[in-house]
């Protein structure tokens, strides 16, 4: 879980450095440059979210097949989609 969240972490700052700099430079606009790394993790977070809300809860928790299905079905949903 702590290096789950380092991970996450360092992408978010590595991208919020660089959205800095391409907005100093003006190679992008200093809004977008900024606010770039938030709308990647909102439309990443969504697709998650769904999932797990639609996942059964239950207090006796589950093996890795079901976090498996919860985090990453909608992978296979969306192939059957297309």
């Amino acid at each position: 879980m702590i290096g789950s969240s380092l991970a996450v972490f360092s992408v978010y700052y590595v991208g919020l450095i660089g959205g800095e700099e391409f907005g100093d430079r003006l190679i992008v606009p200093p809004f977008f440059a900024m606010w770039t790394p938030n709308l990647i993790f909102l439309i990443v977070s969504i697709p998650l979210l769904w999932t797990a809300r639609q996942a059964g809860s239950t207090a006796h928790g589950g093996d890795w097949e079901e976090v498996k299905e919860t985090l990453f079905g909608w992978v296979g949903k969306l192939r059957n989609a297309i």
